[in-house]
């Protein structure tokens, strides 16, 4: 099958969208501090649509064939709105036009860590997900090869409300739409350099990071927290590291995380194990030390069995012995 470009749209070119997925009844309503960062159109694509709880084998997902629109906006959001609140006036033009709703969800009741994967994102800084802090909702109408698809995510992140909006729609439809309602946005103001609840600043900015990397990946090493030799007593010079995870707690108060303990595969089998694990419950302790409630903290060890390098090596020896934070949904 021949495959049609993909068509990138200018923020100007988004008030006449040729998709076929729209009409009067298809608008989204978002707040006039919305700022759109993306849309593209696929004029024939399959994209999957989330229709229940996404796991692992990939289920809870629907796989849709047709015209495919993405649009991705941001708002400041330091007074606090909830991805819920934002996405049921989002959606409400939707259910008053008759538009049946297939699926919603909220923070991990959507899959946790497997809905990063599974929904059809746009990279970031276009759209981030947070999936401890975001909710989303899918509608359908009308049956078969004319049914019209809606699909809005919206997710905390950092200070700022990321919204996904994904329409899929019959290939052969050339209605010109405006699929979102949004007035005139004023010039976005500067995010502060704190987290968005108040907590302490210092190591805010690697804190940040720590937080991108561990919701990318679902996991973070905490580079630079090492121990004395042979033993779980963390040495001096990682204060920063662990100064900034507990930074990342405070500002993301539902995020939850097992410390893992990771060993090299030298010496006795179960030694390692539980030298790994006597690691992770000091790191544990240490960030339950900065204000972290211990609940949503939880040890586990695997030593040797998952190493980032070979253990052939001394450095590759050194690389392996390590903990990590390793969300958890």
């Amino acid at each position: 099958m021949h495959r049609q470009p993909t068509i990138t749209l200018t923020t100007a070119a988004a008030a006449a969208l040729v998709a076929a997925t729209g009409g009067a009844d298809a608008q989204i309503a978002l707040p006039d501090t919305a700022r759109e960062t993306a849309s593209i159109v696929e004029p024939l694509d399959r994209v999957s649509l989330p229709v229940g709880v996404m796991t692992l084998n990939g289920d809870g997902t629907t796989r849709l064939e047709g015209r495919v629109l993405r649009q991705s906006f941001v708002l400041d959001n330091r007074g606090g709105t909830t991805p819920l609140a934002l996405l049921e006036g989002a959606v409400d033009p939707l259910r008053r036009g008759g538009w049946d709703l297939v699926f919603d969800c909220v923070d991990s009741g959507c899959g946790g860590a497997v809905a990063r994967f599974s929904l059809p994102l746009l990279a970031a800084p276009q759209m981030r997900l947070d999936t401890a802090d975001m909710a989303l909702a899918t509608f359908r109408r009308g049956d078969g090869d004319d049914a019209r698809w809606v699909t809005v995510i919206a997710s905390r992140v950092l200070g700022e409300m990321y919204v996904q909006i994904v329409r899929v729609g019959a290939a052969g439809a050339d209605e010109a739409i405006q699929s979102v309602t949004v007035s005139e946005p004023a010039a976005p103001e500067p995010l502060p350099d704190t987290p968005t609840r108040a907590g302490p600043a210092t190591g805010s900015a690697d804190a940040d990071a720590l937080f991108a990397r561990l919701i990318a990946t679902g996991h973070v090493p905490l580079a630079g927290v090492q121990f004395e030799t042979g033993g779980a007593r963390i040495a001096p010079g990682g204060e920063s590291v662990l100064t900034a995870a507990g930074a990342m707690f405070e500002t993301h108060e539902t995020l939850r995380a097992a410390v893992v303990g990771h060993s090299d595969y030298s010496g006795d089998f179960d030694a390692n194990m539980d030298l790994a694990r006597a690691r992770a419950e000091a790191v544990l302790e240490a960030l339950v030390a900065t204000g972290i409630e211990r609940e949503r903290l939880e040890v586990h060890s695997v030593g040797p069995l998952a190493p980032v390098a070979s253990n052939q090596s001394a450095e590759g020896r050194a690389q392996n012995r390590r903990v990590e934070l390793v969300l958890i949904p």
